[in-house]
């Protein structure tokens, strides 16, 4: 996960905000990308017609039944 987060290293995030929100920059900056994760799957599902939930519980299920011996890819 951190390998991935490096391409945000010296990056800025803008957020356009009306004001309501409680808490400063980085608790509202949080509560906003947790709101956006969680209701990512269905717009994704909306928009593309990929269901990226059912996608995520094969490649689960692919792995739960992988031998445990088998080299990792």
């Amino acid at each position: 996960m951190s390998e991935n987060l490096r391409c945000f290293k010296n990056r800025k995030i803008t957020v356009v905000d009306a004001g309501n929100g409680t808490g400063d920059g980085a608790t509202r900056i949080s509560n906003y990308v947790t709101k956006l994760m969680a209701q990512m799957p269905e717009m994704l599902k909306d928009v593309s017609g990929v269901d990226m939930n059912q996608m995520l519980q094969g490649i689960m299920k692919q792995a739960k039944d992988a031998p445990k011996d088998a080299p990792a890819e």
